[in-house]
């Protein structure tokens, strides 16, 4: 966690180091909660809502509005 903090105060792309070191996350995260099994129910279920919240988030806002800030191809594709 802590290299990740550091790397994030010199990079542009912050959301994509996230991203990359995601998998470290989640095996830390389970590792931690291994023998505690109503903790890990509350991650999982933790995880999940916000799984489901990003998908209402980019289907409500960031798939109309465009999730980075390149112009739109002026060529029409069906």
């Amino acid at each position: 966690m802590a290299l990740c903090v550091a790397a994030m105060t010199v990079s542009f792309d912050a959301g994509r180091i996230i991203f990359l070191a995601a998998p470290v996350f989640y095996v830390a995260s389970a590792w931690a909660v291994r023998l505690r099994h109503r903790l890990a129910v509350i991650t999982v279920a933790a995880v999940f809502a916000l799984d489901v919240g990003y998908g209402i988030y980019m289907q409500a806002y960031g798939v109309q509005h465009g999730i980075d800030s390149t112009p739109a191809s002026p060529i029409r594709v069906y």
